[in-house]
């Protein structure tokens, strides 16, 4: 009899077990593909990096399983939008993305930069204005703030990936570049010649930034969930710990 209570006892345990993993929430997250130390795939066909680290630790800590969805910018936010995945990062605040969605976090700052060739004769951008006349390079579905958004006075031209805004700024195609710092600066390691192009001293802004869920019953639901954890996991230190391994990995 004693035996039969256990054995009893383990086919509980087994049914419950199966239960829990049958019932373990799953969701697909958006980002971009190709945006190194932040999101990317390593040489082992891995997707890694400081944000999918965050993301990761965050989720993983609620019981909740991920399937990333890598693409070009531009196609991660059509998935997200159109309902092909439930989660997105990492996004800059904006009052019409925090009308139509959840926006999270912040989960970490993020500087953005001026680049210019180094022989240019632009020594510094200290506002907005100052970029009258001037060809920027943009990336495609990128954010970046209001006043730079709404200038007219002028060009944006747009790519879609960093490593194209790097090679229209060593070609002259354009005169000057704005985008985040650790990513340009990745890419740039890449091309082997490093020394053709600066940062300007002032950074063009500091941002906060975001994961995004979809405003429905399924998604309040998660984004309560995601920013109670991450409340959390940033008052214990956590997520400093994840971004200072990283920062220091990238300087070895």
């Amino acid at each position: 009899m004693k035996i039969g209570l256990v054995a009893l006892g383990k086919i509980l345990i087994v049914l419950s077990l199966t239960s829990y993993a049958l019932a373990q929430e799953t969701i697909k997250v958006s980002s971009m593909a190709k945006y190194p130390p932040y999101n990317f795939t390593n040489l082992q066909g891995e997707y890694t990096g400081i944000d999918v680290a965050i993301i990761d630790s965050v989720l993983t800590e609620l019981a909740i399983k991920v399937i990333h969805v890598p693409t070009p910018w531009k196609r991660a936010l059509q998935n997200f939008e159109g309902g092909q995945t439930d989660m997105i990062f990492q996004l800059l605040p904006t009052d019409e993305r925090f009308a139509k969605w959840n926006m999270v976090g912040p989960f970490r700052e993020n500087n953005r930069g001026y680049f210019v060739l180094r022989n240019s004769k632009i020594k510094d951008i200290q506002s907005v204005e100052e970029l009258r006349g001037l060809k920027v390079g943009t990336v495609l579905g990128f954010g970046y703030p209001e006043d730079f958004m709404q200038a007219r006075f002028f060009t944006k031209d747009e790519v879609v990936e960093i490593s194209q805004n790097i090679q229209k700024l060593i070609r002259g195609r354009v005169d000057i570049v704005v985008e985040n710092e650790y990513p340009f600066k990745h890419e740039l390691g890449k091309t082997g010649e490093p020394g053709q192009i600066r940062m300007l001293p002032t950074y063009a802004s500091i941002d906060a930034r975001y994961v995004a869920f979809r405003k429905d019953k399924r998604g309040n639901k998660l984004a309560r969930l995601f920013q109670e954890k991450l409340d959390e996991m940033i008052s214990k230190g956590q997520i400093a710990l994840i971004i200072n391994a990283w920062v220091k990995k990238g300087q070895q």
